[in-house]
């Protein structure tokens, strides 16, 4: 009996942990489906979710852990049997744990958020998260010949994990409603609880009654190591807290920034996700061992591929980047892990800190940095101190093992300039555009970057070169930080300065060692040259740089004598710099080392002049200062420290950049995300305001210089200079002013804008509610005489756009006796009375994802009770990743109800330009039998065909079929 037992657990345990996992992971996004929407559907709660069940999970390890207390394995059995069937009874539908704890507070979502999920699943979730460190304690007592090492089968766990996560969204969501799912998933819950507890049972068989030991005695090379084992030291479990922790950080991280900063795209939290979950199973297979130098040679080179891509507006390639770069930086720390593991003895003590550290990271990532932080700067910070678990040794004296992975990495980078040098800074500079004579010379100068590196990777001069590349990665971020390109003639005047006092300060230090007296005083000559140049031209610089306005550009203009004695003062430094490092030293002078590389950036004192002469842009600094960083980062591979402080500079550099030629005047964050407000110059009086959620555009107003709250403002009533647009026949629109001339998608010519001023068209007074209020430019359509209802999640855009905002102040001009309701807006709209409204405008923004339980048939069936027999429901259905249209048309087909639909294009205007209008898709629906007044809409409306399907209800989404529908081209407005 035994020995069958034992030819069963390998198989049985595996097959067990994988189901079990499975669940587990395909439970995390069914319930973040249930309660996602009634939050707006912000990857907030998605990250805040996520830490819930990193809790759950460290509530299971801990009672694993506390369950190997007790020594028999047929109680343990017992027990765990006991709190599987507990758990199995306290499961509860979310639907109606919603209904008990009430709508969630708009202000503090996270309370109700966290109290539903523990209700619901909070139970059964830890009960069953045990599964996996108890089934390997279990396994090590089964007396098998690998017992002694039951760490692989973590590999199983996470598989089905990973197999779970993405079989949610590929098929069960698609296939099934909630109510099914949650049926199957409590069935599969006692199937594999059935599992567990026959698993219980094997390791009791296989264990023998009689064995008094809980651990079968190793043989071999097994035995001698575990002859030696102790329990694990404080610095042990703190060092897998913190190599737990970090990855789990940047694991929300990357989501929140993906999700907001990047792609918008459904299903985006998946990636990342199951990334993670690839990096367990790696790291804890056999041979895991044999992959980690790789890991450590390519990661520090995709941190600079994904510095690249992150100015980049092309969202495919930053993904992939990302993603990258996030695996390789997680896979370092749970290789980190899967080093210092304990023996079996100590197993479920080190799942315990590890689950312990994952909470902590997840917790500062969702709960603390919304808080603390403006932005997603948690991001970056968590992607260094990953780079902290990198091994420390000393670099191989092998020419091989640097110089070839840093030919591929630079050459990558120069390869890649011509994709997207374009786009990096567009408009940011007085140099437009990026020629071939402009790529070759990228490429000439990363190569000859790459060349000089490799003449100091030699065993004698690495230390030096090392720290000298380090010195100039900071310095070159340093600078790029503060080079905003308006007036690249200054900032080169002031980096010259700096790069000449360090360039003095290394030419007046000891020499090194082998360095001759010609050319130690040619570089002091020449030091003091150019710092005593460059502090003249500083103080002079009015009189030798002019600067003036063509064509609304910035040009700038330097005296031929001076930019030509600069630039050739600057490459020859540069020359004597290169040739300091090359030296060999007896003795460490780490002064002169810094001094020397900190010194490096005098070459923008070279390229910002040449760029005044249109020979290059901007585009070609920003690459060589990447190509200085990858050296720096490379060379420093085995500086965990260093390493990581270089990180964090590169990409909170990269964070703080400014877009566009416009700058950033307001930047909050809530639980809903990050709101961000631009503001460029268009004239000398006027500036475009932009409100940003991630990447999407939620609106933007035209703003005076001076305020209408300040002496000498515009009156309210003052007409815009801009032509008047052009108006539905029959209809009058209010007066405009330069501040209330609605602009992007609520232009009155785009499908929005048409379809709402239709829609007020039918009565001289009309009730008007908005959901989603953005800038709050719909009010700016409506007339004096009729009122606006305003539906918003996020107390922020209140804030910001609301009837006391000053930030955008649309809704304070045009309709100051607005009422705003806070919330889920269809909470709200359900207690309005029937008939309460002429027009709804349905226009919910998060980061360009309306969410999708305002689209059901049911929200849709509620809208049209809401509305009078004549009124009018638009919604906007602008969406990049989803088709949208055809959802809505299956779902006013199947409450049969007439529709129209229309896609605008641009509209240009006179101030705002291109934002005057964006493209615009919207559809009106309303009651049976006003369809002459909805084909009384012009310029383009049609009922496009509803597809086949079914159609969106509280039960039953289908975003993978409305995602392949836009990415096939199926969509109605698909280009």
């Amino acid at each position: 009996m035994q020995a069958v037992a034992r030819g069963l657990a390998a198989p049985a345990f595996a097959l067990t942990m994988f189901t079990s996992a499975a669940l587990i992971f395909a439970l995390q996004p069914m319930f973040s489906r249930v309660t996602t929407p009634m939050l707006g559907g912000s990857p907030s709660v998605w990250n805040t979710s996520m830490v819930f069940f990193q809790a759950a999970l460290l509530a299971g390890y801990l009672y694993a852990h506390l369950l190997q207390r007790v020594r028999d394995l047929r109680l343990q059995t017992l027990i765990h049997a006991g709190v599987l069937a507990a758990a199995f009874l306290a499961l509860l539908p979310a639907d109606q744990v919603t209904r008990l704890l009430g709508p969630p507070s708009s202000s503090f979502p996270i309370p109700w958020l966290l109290g539903v999920l523990t209700i619901s699943i909070g139970a059964p979730f830890a009960a069953a998260s045990a599964t996996a460190p108890l089934l390997q304690a279990w396994y090590a007592r089964t007396g098998r010949a690998d017992a002694h090492d039951p760490y692989y089968l973590y590999a199983a766990s996470n598989l089905g994990s990973f197999l779970g996560l993405l079989l949610y969204p590929i098929w069960v969501e698609p296939s099934f409603g909630i109510a099914d799912q949650d049926s199957m998933w409590t069935g599969g819950f006692a199937l594999a609880a059935l599992a567990i507890v026959g698993c219980g049972l094997i390791a009791v068989a296989a264990h023998g009654p009689r064995d008094p030991h809980p651990v079968m005695a190793p043989t071999g090379a097994a035995a001698s190591a575990d002859a030696g084992s102790a329990r694990p030291s404080w610095r042990n479990r703190l060092y897998w807290m913190a190599a737990a922790a970090a990855p789990s950080s940047l694991l929300l991280g990357v989501t929140q920034h993906l999700s907001t900063d990047v792609a918008s795209a459904p299903f985006l939290w998946v990636a990342p996700l199951a990334l993670y979950l690839v990096t367990f199973i790696v790291a804890f297979m056999r041979g895991s061992e044999k992959i980690a130098p790789a890991v450590l040679v390519i990661h520090p080179l995709t941190l600079v591929l994904m510095a690249v891509t992150f100015m980049a507006n092309d969202w495919a390639p930053a993904l992939l980047a990302h993603l990258i770069c996030f695996f390789l930086s997680a896979l370092i720390c749970h290789l980190a892990l899967a080093r210092t593991r304990p023996d079996a003895q100590h197993l479920t003590e080190f799942y315990l800190f590890v689950s312990l550290g994952g909470v902590l990271g997840g917790a500062l990532t969702a709960l603390v940095a919304p808080v603390i932080f403006n932005g997603v700067y948690e991001y970056p910070l968590a992607l260094a101190a990953t780079a902290l678990f990198r091994p420390r040794a000393p670099i191989r004296d092998k020419l091989l093992d640097q110089g070839v992975a840093l030919a591929l990495g630079l050459c990558t980078i120069a390869l890649m300039a011509p994709l997207f040098a374009p786009n990096l800074f567009p408009e940011a500079s007085a140099l437009q555009g990026v020629d071939q004579q402009s790529i070759a010379l990228t490429i000439a100068l990363v190569l000859a970057v790459m060349v000089v590196s490799l003449m100091g990777v030699f065993p004698a001069l690495v230390g030096k070169f090392a720290t000298m590349c380090a010195a100039a990665g900071g310095a070159m971020a340093a600078v790029m930080a503060v080079l905003l390109f308006r007036d690249p003639a200054g900032t080169a005047l002031a980096v010259g300065a700096i790069g000449a006092a360090l360039a003095l300060l290394g030419a007046a230090l000891p020499p090194a060692a082998g360095q001759s007296m010609i050319h130690r005083t040619a570089f002091l000559v020449c030091a003091v040259a150019f710092a005593g140049l460059s502090a003249w031209l500083t103080m002079a610089s009015d009189a030798f740089i002019t600067r003036a306005i063509v064509d609304g550009r910035l040009d700038i203009t330097v005296a031929a004598p001076m930019r030509i004695a600069a630039m050739a003062l600057g490459v020859l430094m540069l020359g004597f710099v290169i040739h300091a490092a090359l030296q060999k030293e007896q003795a460490p002078q780490p002064i002169a080392n810094v001094a020397l590389g900190a010194s490096l950036p005098l070459i923008f004192t070279a390229l910002a002049f040449m760029a005044l002469e249109q020979r290059f842009g901007g585009e070609v600094i920003f690459l060589i200062a990447l190509a200085v960083m990858a050296l720096a980062l490379f060379l420093n591979r085995n500086r965990p420290v260093l390493m990581a402080g270089l990180i964090a500079g590169l990409f909170l550099m990269l964070y703080f950049e400014d877009e566009q030629g416009s700058r950033v005047i307001r930047q909050d964050r809530s639980f809903f995300g990050v709101l961000r407000v631009q503001e460029a110059p268009i004239t000398e009086r006027a500036s475009l305001r932009i409100l940003l959620h991630g990447t999407t555009i939620h609106g933007a107003q035209i703003r005076l210089r001076q305020s209408e709250d300040e002496p000498g403002a515009e009156p309210a009533g003052t007409p815009s200079p801009a032509p008047p647009e052009a108006a539905p026949e029959g209809q009058v629109l209010p007066p405009r002013t330069v501040e209330t001339n609605p602009l992007t998608y609520y232009n009155p010519q785009t499908a929005l804008g048409q379809a709402t001023i239709h829609g007020l068209g039918m009565k001289e007074s009309s009730r008007v509610a908005l959901v989603g209020l953005g800038t709050g430019t719909t009010a700016c359509l409506l007339r004096p005489s009729d009122e606006l209802t305003i539906f918003e999640i996020d107390p922020l855009v209140v804030r910001y756009s609301g009837p006391q905002g000053h930030t955008f102040t649309y809704v304070r001009r045009c309709a100051p006796r607005a009422r705003v309701e806070l919330g889920d807006a269809r909470l709200q709209l359900q207690e309005a009375p029937d008939g309460a409204y002429d027009v709804i405008v349905v226009d919910a923004f998060s980061s360009d994802a309306i969410p999708a339980h305002l689209l059901t048939q049911e929200a849709v069936a509620m809208y049209m009770r809401k509305l009078s027999p004549t009124g009018l429901l638009i919604l906007h259905l602008s969406n990049r990743n989803l088709d949208l249209v055809g959802e809505s048309a299956r779902v006013a087909q199947a409450l049969g109800l007439p529709y129209a639909w229309r896609v605008s294009d641009y509209v240009s205007d006179p101030i705002a330009g291109r934002f005057g209008g964006l493209p615009a898709s919207a559809m009106a629906i309303t009651h049976p039998g006003n369809e002459p007044w909805l084909r009384a809409l012009e310029g383009g409306w049609t009922q496009v065909p509803a597809p086949p399907g079914r159609p969106w209800t509280d039960d039953y989404i289908n975003l993978p079929r409305a995602l392949w529908a836009n990415l096939s081209g199926a969509g109605a407005d698909s280009d």
